[in-house]
């Protein structure tokens, strides 16, 4: 028997009620997320993998998109809803001086 992964059936639940990525139920917008499923799953996957080996120390958005070379914090955001990122309750500052918050996956929280 092979154990589930974050991103099979079982443990993982997409965020979105329809298990499609965003859409406002528009036909365009809803062939568009079926056509974009697989790929956000890769992405969701990589996001997750990406920000887990960082551990404790975490990442801010920014150091994600510099990470990731993709929508790092759309993918984030996914996986935030989904219950598998969280707010580790710290900020760091951006190159522009902003806080940010530092997100962790639950596991290094």
């Amino acid at each position: 028997m092979t154990q589930p992964t974050l991103f099979t059936p079982g443990p993982y639940a997409s965020p979105y009620p329809d298990g499609l990525p965003g859409h406002r139920s528009r036909p365009t917008e809803h062939a568009a997320a079926v056509a974009t499923l697989e790929t956000a799953s890769a992405k969701w996957q990589e996001a997750y993998a990406w920000l887990d080996a960082r551990g404790t120390h975490g990442a801010t958005d920014y150091e994600g998109e510099q990470g990731c070379f993709f929508s790092y914090p759309k993918r984030r955001c996914d996986l935030t809803h989904a219950g598998h990122v969280t707010d580790s309750g710290r900020k760091r500052k951006t190159p522009r001086g902003v806080d940010a918050i530092v997100w962790v996956t639950r596991r290094s929280a």
